[in-house]
């Protein structure tokens, strides 16, 4: 088989070099695989095209590509890329978020997972690094991506790095910007929870967010993105809603030690913030653009 491999990036000079080593290094590793990379930069207005261009010279002998489109758009950048490689051969395609450090096993522990047929998406485990100072935001966050006490099992796709069989997203007026929440429900509509499956072994390690603004921009995109899928596809509304979202078990709240309890207070104290600030921008009529960049995760990777 031929596997397709996409990161899409907007403004991410930042890490974009060590991700896209970082998969070229994973997809390597997966012996006798044959692959091919494309790096979609999409409304980018910082350095990452030049970077990228002066990594394709350093590296001519990976089969790696750039393509550029000027509108910041996950979904068209996602749609060229997927196209591209399937005029190509690919057969399945892994997509990666640009801000990440991906394991070297990801990419053949991604394949293994998917080899079941039943199986239609795979995505990695997505691990939080540490910082000597972590902020309260950090610090709530990172318990909720390591520790699953309070929540109910994730169902719908993870968005850092899939492997996807049927990548097909509709072109929509109102346009779709975010990939996974729409995969998400189609996959879930069509085949039920089993076709999207945690590869545990596949990882890759990422920075949180460390402020309340950068935690409600991410709050409003998926509310939007959200909205807008149950809009134009009335039948994702069936869908149960602990499909759509990790539902919150509150009766396990007390079972917490008080060390763990305090973050989950304070997480729900900022989910209702964002809730509470998005609906008093609805009443407004003047809701900010869907997808500003969450500025406080787009930092360099430092070796240990």
């Amino acid at each position: 088989m031929k596997l397709g491999l996409g990161i899409c990036a907007r403004n991410e000079e930042a890490g974009i070099i060590a991700t896209i080593t970082s998969v070229v290094h994973s997809a390597r590793s997966a012996h006798s695989l044959e692959w091919e990379l494309i790096v979609c930069a999409n409304g980018c207005t910082d350095g990452t095209v030049a970077l990228v261009n002066q990594w394709l010279l350093n590296n001519k002998a990976f089969a790696v590509t750039l393509e550029v489109l000027d509108v910041a758009n996950l979904v068209d950048a996602q749609r060229l890329v997927v196209n591209r490689l399937g005029d190509r051969g690919a057969s399945a395609i892994v997509l990666f978020d640009a801000d990440i450090l991906v394991d070297m096993e990801c990419v053949p522990e991604l394949l293994r997972t998917a080899d079941n047929p039943s199986i239609k998406a795979a995505y990695a485990r997505s691990v939080p690094t540490k910082s000597a100072q972590e902020t309260i935001i950090e610090k709530v966050l990172n318990q909720y991506d390591s520790i699953n006490t309070i929540f109910s099992e994730r169902r719908h796709l993870h968005g850092r790095a899939f492997l996807i069989k049927e990548w097909s997203i509709p072109e929509t007026e109102p346009p779709l910007l975010a990939d996974d929440i729409y995969m998400s429900c189609d996959l879930l509509y069509r085949y039920g929870p089993d076709s999207i499956a945690e590869s545990p072994k596949a990882r890759v390690y990422f920075h949180q967010v460390s402020t309340v603004t950068d935690f409600y921009r991410a709050h409003r995109r998926r509310a939007i993105e959200l909205s807008k899928c149950l809009q134009l596809f009335p039948n994702f509304r069936s869908l149960p809603p602990d499909q759509i979202n990790r539902q919150m078990l509150w009766r396990k709240l007390l079972d917490e030690p008080l060390s763990r309890a305090w973050l989950w207070i304070i997480l729900l104290s900022l989910r209702k913030y964002s809730e509470i600030r998005f609906r008093f921008e609805l009443l407004l009529s003047r809701p900010p653009a869907e997808w500003e960049v969450t500025k406080t995760s787009k930092r360099p990777f430092h070796k240990e």
